[in-house]
This record gives structure tokens, C-alpha cells and sequence, in this order.
């Protein structure tokens, strides 16, 4: 009975992450603050630190591999909701000309994008490609930073969570 109880924690854990992870591509999407967003991430962050990742250097090969294929999940659960969510804003905008906080679809979209990884990947482009880091000090003085180094902060991002244990054992 232990192990079960163990077991479900740990279930309970990753299913936690995992909604922790969707609210925060959501969050981070449709936030136009960049602080705030960092700070986001920064949160984000050591959420997953603390979850998963206190006693990392004292954790078995296998739970440490685990720990790694939970945390690619993770991202890609939030990129699949920014990609999602981006096109379906885009399409919302562009096509219908509605500019909802949710947009048309968003919801139905998730899950065809999260089951079949060619849609994702088309979704992925698109949001790459076109949703670019821009801040605006009012009026027409803007300034936009272009897909490249929107992608490197992105990149940044993925990093940030990925050697997060790294990040906070340095610091703590």
C-alpha cells in the first residue's frame, strides 16, 4: 500500500507540473509586460526546482533521467500552448476580426496539437516566425527586437528551465 501511495503522489506531482506548465504558456503568451514575464519564468522556475530538482545531485541515474523527460514535457506543453494560442489569436484577428482574450477554437486546437506532433510543428514555425518581442513607450516609439533575437530569448527560456538546478544551486 505504500508504494501505491507513493506512486500517486509522484503521479500527482507530474500532473501538477504538467498544469502548472499550461497555465504558464498561457500566462506567459498573453502577458505584454516583459518584467512581469520574467518574473514568470523566474517563478516557473523555481517551482520546478523545488519540485523535482532539490536533491538532484543525490538522485539515481534512472530518477534523473526521469526528471529530464518530465521537464522536456513540460516544455513542450508550454510551447504548445504559445503556438497554440498565437495562431489562434492570429486567425481570430486576421480572419474574423474579433481579438477575444480566448480566442475562437483555442481550446479544441490544444488537444489535436498536443496528440499530433506534424501540427505542432506547423504551429511552431508560425509562432517563430512571426510573434516577435516588441515593447512600446507610447504613442509610435517602439521598439522591436525582430524573430532573431525574439527566438534567442526564447531559447534563453528553454535553457533557464532546463538547467534550472544549476541556476538555483549557485545562487543558494
Amino acid at each position: 500500500m505504500t508504494h501505491l501511495n507513493a506512486y500517486l503522489g509522484k503521479i500527482a506531482w507530474f500532473l501538477f507540473i504538467i498544469l502548472v506548465s499550461i497555465v504558464y504558456g498561457f500566462l506567459i503568451q498573453i502577458n505584454p509586460i516583459p518584467p512581469l514575464n520574467i518574473l514568470l519564468w523566474g517563478s516557473f522556475c523555481y517551482l520546478i526546482y523545488t519540485v523535482f530538482l532539490v536533491n538532484f545531485t543525490n538522485e539515481k541515474r534512472s530518477r534523473k533521467i526521469f526528471i529530464y523527460i518530465a521537464m522536456t514535457v513540460c516544455i513542450y506543453l508550454i510551447y504548445v500552448v504559445k503556438s497554440v494560442y498565437f495562431v489562434s489569436y492570429f486567425n481570430g484577428i486576421y480572419l474574423t476580426g474579433s481579438n477575444d482574450l480566448i480566442p475562437l477554437e483555442f481550446e479544441e486546437s490544444i488537444f489535436r496539437t498536443i496528440v499530433n506532433p506534424s501540427i505542432f510543428l506547423q504551429k511552431l514555425e508560425f509562432l517563430l516566425a512571426w510573434d516577435t518581442l516588441s515593447i512600446s513607450f507610447g504613442g509610435n516609439n517602439t521598439i522591436a527586437f525582430g524573430s532573431v533575437l525574439t527566438n534567442i530569448f526564447r531559447m534563453i527560456e528553454i535553457l533557464g528551465i532546463l538547467f534550472t538546478s544549476l541556476i538555483f544551486n549557485a545562487f543558494i
